[in-house]
């Protein structure tokens, strides 16, 4: 199950720039749980020398859990 987010390196470098800059970001607790939840998942890749990805979408886990609009593909958040 995608999120979609690879579906263009466009859109993806979209998502990345809004989560940086602000835009649609929900409040501090909420991407606290998210990537706490992020951190013990199994799913979750850590590949050394970059940012963690989300093993089931391949989205970088800092800027999904940084968007409102994001969901979890898995379902936990």
């Amino acid at each position: 199950m995608a999120c979609g987010c690879g579906t263009s390196r466009g859109k993806a470098a979209a998502k990345v720039a809004m989560s940086v800059v602000g835009a649609r970001r929900p409040d501090a607790a909420t991407v606290r749980h998210r990537r706490e939840t992020c951190a013990n998942c199994e799913l979750a890749k850590n590949i050394a020398g970059a940012l963690p990805i989300c093993g089931e979408c391949g989205c970088v886990i800092w800027s999904k859990t940084r968007l409102k609009s994001e969901t979890c593909p898995d379902g936990r958040w």
